[in-house]
């Protein structure tokens, strides 16, 4: 019904000021990507440093599509925050418990659901100030530290066993010796039996 009246306001509002209006919603849609942007970035680290969640995704609670669940609560609660314009605690822990308890198939009684909705109303009532970037920070480190990137770790410890064998006088000298000995068949072999042949049968005669 709230959205129903807006809309009958905003209709109100055009019809008697004119050209009023139009000016004040697009300079309000510049501050929203600013803060929608952060809160977005807020959002996605909050989810990702939940533990529950975490351990979901880990062990597949909600079966093998666990980590595309996540990402449509996330847009969910994106959706929640960014299309009303009061975000309550309550609608927001409705939709965290419903999707613990249905998609993840877990209970959600450890009160993680409540703090990760307070979290979300205190980031999404800060963006909005402008108020959030320590808390962002803070939340990113976080992040950072649960989800480190992981590609670059495991081959820096691999390089040194690489190298070892180089500093070794082992393995500079076979590929020596190998070209030597290669040259030297093919070409002595070569002659040598041509030659040979001659001479095995010149001598007895």
């Amino acid at each position: 019904g709230s959205m129903e009246a807006q809309q009958q306001k905003a209709q109100s509002g055009t019809g008697s000021s004119g050209p009023g209006p139009s000016p004040s919603t697009s300079s309000t849609a510049l501050p929203l990507a600013g803060w929608s942007q952060s809160f977005e970035r807020g959002l996605h680290y909050t989810l990702g440093t939940w533990t529950l969640l975490e351990l979901a995704i880990t062990h597949g609670f909600g079966g093998k599509s666990t980590q595309q669940k996540a990402e449509d609560i996330e847009e969910d609660l994106l959706d929640l925050f960014l299309t009303t314009k009061k975000a309550d605690i309550d609608d927001v822990e409705d939709l965290l418990f419903d999707f613990v308890e249905q998609d993840l198939n877990c209970e959600a009684e450890d009160g993680s659901v409540e703090e990760v909705a307070a979290q979300l109303i205190e980031l999404y009532e800060g963006t909005r100030k402008g108020t959030a970037d320590a808390r962002l920070a803070t939340l990113q480190s976080l992040y950072d530290r649960k989800h480190p990137p992981a590609p670059s770790k495991p081959h820096a410890p691999g390089r040194p066993p690489v190298q070892i064998p180089t500093t070794t006088p082992t393995t500079p000298t076979p590929p020596a010796t190998t070209t030597t000995t290669n040259s030297m068949d093919t070409s002595a072999d070569g002659w040598e039996v041509v030659s040979y042949k001659k001479g095995g049968r010149n001598k007895p005669k």
